[in-house]
């Protein structure tokens, strides 16, 4: 039999049962005993329920603290646990799903819906009866981060889950660290984060409803380390300086899902007094790289140092390696127990994502000779000019630095030559001059250049916290 990954969350919790484990949304500490009974409590109940080995599963339910212990129980029986997203939007994916778990059942759902109550919580001396099931089963199904507008499915079993929380240990320690977790729970990275937390025996909350009271509960819990987009980031950094909240025990902060502008990066570390660090990887092969940001801020498009486990190469047009510090396609491989290779809603050969062993981001970036990994944009997000194609990321890195400018994002939409414009979603401050902008990035980039600026009040992200270009064309791209 395998080992699986409930059995290790329960066993570490088993040991430590005083310990708390994690923050309920309403303010309640929860123990790891407490943890551990109501897992065995929510496995009966989904057992009487009909839950079967194999039944693939979405969890429709908002307090996150519910939807951990829902996850252990459903692995408990054999079941597996679908974090994508709600059950209508996987179906409408194509996936097939056996079933949802949620607080309130819709007539709308389309598969066998079973309600989530308080009833759930009444322990029992009936133990559930975990099957005996094979690896590598499927034990959680996962989606891509979807910014390229297609969400990719993929399975992993027990021993991947695990060895991929052995690699998120490598770059973010494996110490009992009090965390605030601010990535979606329906992400894999937020899963993977959750799972490694609990198996070192370390303490778990999730943001507040808004910055101030997130910082309340910074101060107040002690937490040591924030995971969150670089948009919470700044946001959280922004608030401590207006309130002039101590953010007390806190020392790191990832910003992870997307790039952030070093100048408001290095700036919101000052202000919340921890080191700012940042990580490159992906749901199909975890994390690649990561960096404290004050050592790559000088390096545009840094991503961080790539970890020793990875091989990472960048290819030209014609699939040739290219030499070290040469920019083109970037083609990823690490051990396959720690890596999917296929998608699951994919058949006609996977996008092309998956090639002789490699993995196919669809980043375009080089390695230095001393290791470090620079993004220079996307395949699927360059702006076409007419002829010349340009990065967005590199559009941002020319317009940071302008006075009022917090956070830029570029992106192109269609003119009626049929090309692309630039266009520059921007955060800014009071005061801001948005010509004087849009003179300087023509100087830049040439006169001919059509750059199109749109003031927003925030950056659209998604459940991975990664900017969301496609939503940004979708809202402003007619409109400038």
């Amino acid at each position: 039999m395998s080992v699986r990954l409930a059995d290790l969350v329960l066993q570490a919790a088993g040991s430590q049962p005083g310990k708390v484990a994690l923050l309920t949304p309403d303010g309640q500490p929860v123990s790891y005993g407490a943890l551990v009974k109501t897992v065995q409590a929510f496995s009966v109940a989904a057992q009487k329920q009909g839950v079967e080995p194999g039944d693939t599963i979405a969890i429709e339910i908002k307090n996150y603290a519910v939807y951990i212990c829902l996850f252990l129980a459903l692995r408990r029986l054999g079941a597996v646990p679908v974090i994508a997203g709600s059950a209508k939007q996987v179906i409408e994916d194509g996936l097939a799903l056996t079933a949802v778990i949620a607080e309130k059942v819709s007539a709308e759902t389309r598969i066998r819906s079973v309600q989530f109550g308080q009833n759930w919580f009444e322990m029992t001396d009936e133990p559930a009866v975990p099957p005996d099931f094979p690896d590598p089963a499927p034990a959680m199904i996962a989606t891509s981060s979807g910014t390229t507008g297609t969400r990719r499915y993929m399975a992993f079993s027990d021993s991947q889950i695990l060895e991929r929380i052995r690699s998120f240990e490598a770059i973010f320690g494996s110490k009992p660290r009090r965390r605030l977790i601010g990535v979606g729970k329906r992400t894999a990275v937020g899963n993977f984060l959750t799972f490694q937390t609990l198996l070192a025996g370390g303490y778990l909350a999730r943001p507040a409803e808004n910055p101030a009271k997130t910082l309340q509960l910074i101060r107040d819990q002690g937490i040591e380390e924030i995971f969150a987009s670089p948009g919470t980031v700044i946001e959280l950094a922004e608030c401590a300086a207006q309130t002039e909240t101590d953010p007390g025990e806190l020392d790191c902060i990832w910003a992870i899902g997307s790039a952030i502008a070093p100048q408001a990066a290095i700036k919101a570390g000052e202000q919340l007094r921890a080191e700012i660090r940042i990580s490159y990887g992906s749901t199909e092969t975890g994390p690649v790289a990561e960096g404290a940001l004050d050592e790559l801020a000088d390096i545009a498009g840094a991503a961080g140092r790539v970890a020793s486990i990875i091989d990472i190469r960048a290819e030209d047009d014609d699939g040739l390696d290219l030499p070290v510090g040469q920019s083109g396609r970037l083609k990823i491989r690490i051990d396959p127990t720690r890596m999917v290779d296929s998608y699951i809603n994919s058949p006609d050969g996977q996008n092309g994502s998956f090639r002789d062993g490699w993995f196919y981001p669809g980043d375009i970036g080089a390695i230095s000779e001393d290791g470090i990994l620079v993004l220079t944009g996307r395949t699927s997000e360059l702006i076409n000019l007419g002829g010349d194609k340009i990065a967005p990321e590199r559009v941002e890195s020319m317009a940071y630095g302008h006075p009022g400018l917090r956070l830029a994002v570029a992106f192109g939409a269609p003119n009626r030559l049929g090309f692309d414009d630039i266009c520059l979603a921007a955060v800014v401050d009071p005061g801001f001059d948005a010509e004087s902008l849009r003179a300087a990035l023509g100087e830049r980039l040439g006169q001919n250049v059509v750059v199109r600026i749109v003031q927003v009040g925030a950056i659209p992200v998604n459940a991975a916290g990664k900017t969301d270009r496609a939503e940004l064309r979708s809202r402003y791209a007619a409109a400038i």
